[in-house]
């Protein structure tokens, strides 16, 4: 899977091709068509018919089972086995459960095969319990003959008809943040749609290639189905006619029926399995669920193992007649179910009827840009984990509860949580060890719950957590509680960390205030090196360095002198902050070999180069593509990558990577809180904070004075910009504007208290642009400003709820200075009307952007890197 995502998309769908093309041997080969017309006769048989040739089928597995199944052998040895002639005999042997088969899966195996020779089918059920069930290879055309007949025939649909899948597997990455969500596989005509990136924002894509490849119809789970149809609906997408939907693996609920059905304009049928492959059962059209008898025998049981009356919901018990390598019998499958009370149905199917089907219901995960994430199958990745469960407190934070099995350690827990953060992309997942994973008030476990929506369990994991936390109090000074963040910071206690800057000044404000000073206040020996012009604030250690007299001083000769610099530093972690540092790092992963290396890459730095104002015109794409290459080929030796933006990681083909947005600290927030005047009360009704190149600076003037020509007693600001800028600034803005040059960083937030509208302007999306977060849009925000801003991808993504949500921010696709001049005016009008957006703003922001979060996951990584678990504190 890691050689999968470091190919582009077209050689990932090739690769999709080539694994079609074997599991097309292995499925629809020998012996497929045999089962296929012999599972055609046997759709016509009777009640009677089908329950004789389970009999026949069950003795022969029950023998096998007890004569040459380690498992059944040792514990049916005082059980009257020979007995067992038909599934009503099925009661004088015991029931097996999950856990039974997680702890002892060898024993399962029938003497004398070899694992390797077998089919390995991996689930994790309902409770997020991960299993390993293996099939003999004959076993597996029959099965998909099974599937064809007795479930894509039924619904009028076929496996050589183009479809589209919504299911669990990860075809493209979480953090993802534009199209193609999707890959095609064209051997089968089968379109993988990311059941992760469904959102508004986003259907209109995933309607789009559901029409460009042709699908005429859909499967997967009815969840992320129904995530899809309504998103579609909400933003009034045109329907796509569909033959039919066929949906499994969660509880289909009649609301996520009738948006499926109303959109994709065709009947959805429900199918019930489970990957051990041991019962099955399929809607007819008028509704009803049948039991598939060629698979398996179902029974449904009360808790005393006595049988269920019609109408009466059990517990799904079943036994498979297709496995005769490991033989699952009377296996409990968590599932709850009752035989409906009447068994006629219209549609002339004999077989029995099952109502009620309960168990699968997954809740959704909701990220910060509003996708909705269900059915995750994460917990595969660990075996020794007895079970799991998501809980999701924020659109930005969930908690991992994990009860440990057998065998279990912590490195357990991470896979697990980097799988899922690797499909859903920006989320921090806090891993908590439980005894038990605590249930539902109806008394299921599910695997993910949302608590923002259900009130009614945040009592139950109140406790699970304050146990946890009293736990962590006993164990000394390992842990402690930050009572300034909402999020638990990990502990970096006597880690060396070496962060170096070859470009900025040490004080600036990610790198020292945000980066080094969140790492020390986790208990980390943090070292600074770069240049210092400003007052050293004493925080940290910062080791200085000359500041470069030139740019190609900069580029090629101040990198080596960080290094010399630091050469005397002991180092765990090594944390380069730019992209000329690079070029040092083949020579300092053999002077501090022990260490880890870390890029953070925190802007487009080959793209860049197109918009230098210092670069003859005819140089750029040649010194682009230069940076580009060097850059990505020296970035593969370092052990990670931190990106400010999904894209920006995305870049990069390093397996160890994650996203850090460059939010604003709580801090900033306090300060901005303290200096805010109320709205009406501000003195700037515009402001623009940041550098500009020379063009943006223009249209940054041109829009001063539209602003100003329409509102002439108006009071605007302009901050922070650079020297080569300011004669343009001075020339071009009118008297009402105040001009103050570059500002020290804790200045910013009392200047945003004094301003009704922050502006950001960024007309022409170029492709560094595609890829940024421009953070002066946060303090913006945190400073309970109204927002006026260029369009661009990822802020979309990520403020695009906040916009339509609360009116507070606007923005703008492209645009002229007039249309930035009247959408500030709009807001500044609201404010004088008696609204207050700013506030609105900066309590979304405050909720779901903030730095402290992102401080977390990197100190998350540097223990991954370093082998270390995490600990709370």
């Amino acid at each position: 899977m890691e050689l999968y995502w470091h190919l582009p998309v077209f050689a990932q769908e090739a690769a999709l091709d080539f694994y079609a093309g074997h599991l097309n041997k292995l499925y629809y080969g020998n012996g497929y068509e045999y089962w296929q017309e012999k599972f055609s006769e046997w759709g016509r048989w009777s009640r009677a018919e089908a329950e004789a040739w389970q009999s026949q089928q069950l003795q022969s597995l029950v023998e096998l089972a007890a004569t040459r199944v380690p498992y059944y052998n040792k514990r049916w040895r005082r059980l009257d086995w020979k007995s067992v002639r038909s599934p009503d005999d099925l009661h004088v042997l015991p029931l097996v459960d999950k856990q039974s088969l997680r702890e002892n899966a060898q024993e399962f195996l029938v003497k004398g095969l070899n694992p390797r020779s077998l089919w390995v089918e991996k689930t994790s059920g309902s409770t997020g319990t991960a299993l390993r069930i293996y099939w003999p290879m004959s076993m597996l055309p029959k099965w998909w003959a099974a599937t064809e007949v007795f479930i894509r025939n039924v619904a009028g649909v076929a496996q050589d008809m183009p479809r589209a899948t919504m299911s669990g597997r990860s075809i493209v990455r979480g953090e993802t943040a534009k199209p193609p969500y999707w890959r095609f596989n064209r051997r089968w005509r089968q379109l993988y749609l990311s059941s992760y990136h469904v959102s508004r924002d986003t259907a209109h894509s995933y309607v789009q290639a559901i029409r460009k490849y042709g699908s005429r119809w859909v499967t997967g789970y009815g969840s992320t189905i129904a995530a899809l149809a309504e998103c579609a609906l909400e933003k009034d997408l045109s329907p796509v006619p569909l033959k039919a939907a066929v949906v499994s693996g969660d509880t289909l609920l009649p609301s996520q029926r009738s948006s499926i059905e109303q959109f994709f304009q065709c009947r959805c049928f429900d199918a019930y399995g489970q990957c051990e492959g041991v019962a099955a059962a399929m809607e007819c059209s008028h509704g009803h669920m049948h039991v598939i008898p060629a698979i398996g025998i179902l029974e449904i049981l009360r808790e005393d193992g006595s049988p269920c009356k019609p109408g009466e919901i059990g517990e799904i018990v079943a036994t498979g007649l297709f496995n005769d390598a490991m033989p699952l019998i009377r296996y409990r499958l968590g599932d709850y179910a009752a035989f409906a009370e009447v068994q006629d149905c219209p549609c002339g199917n004999p077989q029995p009827i099952i109502t009620n089907l309960e168990g699968r219901v997954d809740d959704y995960l909701i990220t910060s840009s509003g996708r909705k994430i269900g059915r995750l199958a994460g917990f595969r990745r660990s075996p020794n984990i007895h079970s799991a469960q998501l809980v999701q407190d924020s659109f930005t934070h969930a908690f991992l509860l994990v009860r440990p099995g057998r065998n279990y350690s912590s490195k357990d827990a991470l896979a697990v949580r980097d799988d899922i953060v690797s499909r859903v992309g920006d989320l921090q997942i806090e891993i908590v060890e439980v005894t038990d994973i605590p249930k539902t008030p109806q008394g299921k476990t599910v695997s993910v719950v949302r608590l923002m929506d259900r009130p009614d369990m945040r009592p139950i994991y109140e406790q699970v957590l304050e146990r946890r936390q009293s736990s962590l109090g006993e164990k000394g000074s390992e842990c402690r509680q930050d009572n300034s963040s909402s999020q638990a910071t990990p502990s970096l206690r006597d880690m060396n960390v070496v962060i170096m800057t070859s470009g900025h000044d040490v004080t600036d404000s990610r790198i020292y205030s945000k980066l080094a000073c969140s790492i020390a206040k986790m208990q980390a020996n943090v070292t600074l090196v770069g240049k210092l012009e400003e007052r050293d604030p004493g925080q940290v250690k910062v080791l200085t360095v000359p500041k470069p007299s030139s740019r190609l001083t900069r580029f090629l000769w101040q990198p080596w002198r960080c290094m010399w610099a630091a050469r005397r530093l002991t180092a765990d972690i090594v944390h380069f902050h730019d992209a000329e540092m690079l070029m040092t790092l083949p020579l300092a992963k053999l002077w501090w070999w022990r260490a880890k290396f870390v890029y953070d890459v925190h802007e487009d730095f080959a793209n860049l180069m197109l918009i230098r104002d210092w670069l003859p015109s005819w140089a750029k794409p040649t010194v682009r593509l230069i940076t580009n290459a060097a850059e990505k080929g020296l970035a593969l030796m370092a052990d990670a990558i931190v990106g400010v933006t999904p894209p920006l990681a995305d870049k990069f083909p390093n397996r160890e990577r994650i996203v850090a947005y460059n939010y604003v600290a709580r801090r900033f927030f306090d300060n901005a809180a303290k200096l805010a005047k109320e709205p009406i009360k501000r003195q700037f009704d515009l402001v623009h904070v940041g550098a500009l190149t020379l063009k943006r600076a223009i249209f940054l003037a041109d829009t001063m004075q539209e602003f100003h020509r329409l509102r002439p007693n108006a009071c605007s600001l302009v901050i922070g910009f650079p020297p080569e800028t300011e004669r343009i600034l001075r020339e071009r803005v009118p008297d009402g504007c105040l001009l103050v040059a570059r500002t020290p960083h804790e200045k910013i937030a009392g200047f945003l208290g004094d301003a009704k509208v922050g502006l950001d302007v960024h007309p022409w999306l170029g492709p560094h642009l595609e890829v940024a977060l421009p953070v002066k849009v946060c303090e913006y925000m945190a400073a309970g400003c109204a927002v006026v801003s260029s369009s661009m991808p990822v802020l979309d993504q990520l403020v695009g709820k906040a916009a339509r949500d609360t009116e507070t921010i606007i923005l703008i696709d492209g645009g002229c200075p007039a249309d930035y001049a009247r959408a500030a005016i709009n807001l500044i009008d609201s404010i004088e009307t008696g609204a207050n957006p700013g506030s609105q703003l900066r309590q979304w922001a405050l909720t779901h952007m903030t730095w402290e979060n992102e401080a977390a996951k990197i100190a998350q990584l540097y223990l991954r890197l370093q082998g270390n678990q995490a600990c709370a504190i």
